[in-house]
């Protein structure tokens, strides 16, 4: 079942998702992007038995594309995966499907040209803010399934028109069978590859 938070942030993820595509054709996608992110999480909230529950620690990851959108936006899909310890211990996994939006800077490597010469142009810092709609499934602890939404807010520090650092943090509401709830928080550090 969604929760209140979850029911609220879905019309606004798809207003932001249909207002950046709003651009023309010609300019619509600028840069597809590979990041990989790894940091750490908190988790929190009941289960159906109303037992609490409570993780975090370091061993939050995620690989996702990011895609070019519009002028300020960019749209991302990918596969989160939490391990309890670090690198061993309980796990959870998921998809997720956002929209980033860049206020301060175009959302990645604007190409431009003028008779006959072309250049790049990209901003140092690119600071966003971005919503998600984003599912888990534990496999031990929890042993359920979650999805719902969340909010986040981070920048990209630009090393080359290529590479670049990212760091991120998030903060989902998620809901489960027999309204179980969960809150997750991480903190994420990444690296950035644009193909596009």
């Amino acid at each position: 079942m969604d929760s209140m938070w979850t029911k609220r942030l879905k019309p606004i993820l798809f207003l932001l998702f249909f207002s950046g595509t709003s651009a023309s054709a010609e300019a619509l996608l600028q840069s597809v992007d590979f990041v990989g992110y790894a940091g750490g999480y908190s988790l929190s909230g009941r289960t159906a038995s109303n037992r609490s529950v409570s993780l975090s620690g370091f061993g939050s990851y995620s690989g996702q594309l990011e895609a070019g959108v519009g002028g300020h936006y960019r749209a991302s899909a990918g596969i989160n995966y939490l391990i309890s310890n670090g690198f061993t211990g309980d796990t959870a996994w998921g998809f997720h499907f956002g929209m980033k939006y860049f206020p301060f800077s175009w959302n990645g490597v604007k190409e431009n040209e003028f008779a006959g010469v072309s250049w790049s142009l990209v901003d140092q810092f690119r600071p966003f803010v971005g919503v998600t709609m984003k599912t888990l499934q534990f496999t031990t602890v929890l042993s359920s399934s979650y999805n719902g939404v969340g909010v986040s807010a981070g920048t990209h520090y630009t090393l080359t028109s290529q590479y670049y650092l990212s760091g991120e943090f998030q903060y989902n509401l998620l809901s489960g069978n027999n309204n179980n709830s969960l809150t997750e928080m991480s903190g994420l550090l990444g690296f950035g590859i644009r193909f596009r």
